[in-house]
């Protein structure tokens, strides 16, 4: 069932052979509220879009398969989709292909995930595949993916108070890079939670073969618990020729072993 979310305006759509599609008129803000099953997708078509003209879609109890297409799609390379699991509800995204340039999220840009409810992300490619990739709110995150867990330039933590619970992750639960063959920068980003902050946040990982795959230097914060149970490869494995650091002020462990602050040599 699609439905309106206050505030905002619900754009048309369109339904065929399982995949819902919205066409945005880059003018108002948008969103959709979404409950029930479907055997298919979410596609987000825009048009040209300013950064607060971004797509909401509020999950209040949501089933969505799909074999051959990301459960949820936003194909525009402007603004980003924001992906709300409701408080009190549970809602699943399975891609059960595996192909690895689809994932239970995809976004041709930014994916911000948020709410107070759960969301479970099932999938034989990535998790979350997008650009900037944000996680905020108090929300319950569970992936499986048959390769990387979250995969993006940037990962936004900074508001994110909630558990992130990875399963089974076939490479990198977290692959945040921004390496430009041509130009050869290396701008991966990755930002918990503010050293200021009293918050906490809990991620967990039963096996991937790196915990991160990054180019830069970043830091675990105070707030912040990593453990990371059976990791096949290097725990933090840098792609970029220079070395990078690594500040532990939380809590980070992996195969039983607490990760330390460190500097880590280039490739």
């Amino acid at each position: 069932m699609i439905g309106s979310i206050s505030g905002l305006t619900l754009p048309t759509y369109t339904y065929n052979s399982g995949t819902y599609t919205f066409a945005l008129d880059g003018v108002n803000k948008t969103g959709a509220l979404l409950s029930g099953e479907l055997s298919g997708n979410i596609v987000i078509d825009p048009g040209t879009l300013t950064d607060n003209q971004y797509m909401e879609l509020d999950l209040n109890g949501v089933t969505i398969t799909s074999s051959s297409a990301a459960p949820i799609y936003y194909k525009s390379e402007e603004s980003k989709v924001v992906v709300k699991a409701q408080k009190g509800t549970t809602n699943t995204l399975t891609y059960s292909g595996t192909s690895t340039k689809l994932a239970s999220i995809l976004s041709e840009n930014n994916i911000e995930i948020g709410g107070k409810g759960t969301l479970n992300l099932v999938s034989g490619g990535h998790g979350v595949k997008g650009d900037d990739i944000t996680l905020s709110s108090a929300t319950a995150i569970s992936i499986d993916a048959g390769n990387d867990g979250i995969h993006g330039h940037s990962l936004i933590a900074s508001a994110f108070t909630g558990t992130l619970a990875m399963g089974t992750i076939a490479s990198q639960a977290f692959d945040i890079n921004d390496v430009d063959d041509t130009a050869l920068t290396y701008e991966g980003s990755i930002a918990f939670l503010p050293a200021t902050s009293t918050d906490v946040a809990s991620i967990t990982i039963a096996s991937c073969a790196n915990v991160f795959q990054i180019d830069n230097s970043f830091t675990v914060s105070a707030g912040v618990s990593i453990v990371a149970t059976t990791v096949t490869g290097l725990v933090i494995e840098n792609l970029n020729p220079s070395s990078i650091d690594l500040t532990v002020d939380g809590s980070f462990t992996a195969n039983g072993t607490a990760v330390l602050t460190q500097t880590i040599a280039g490739k």
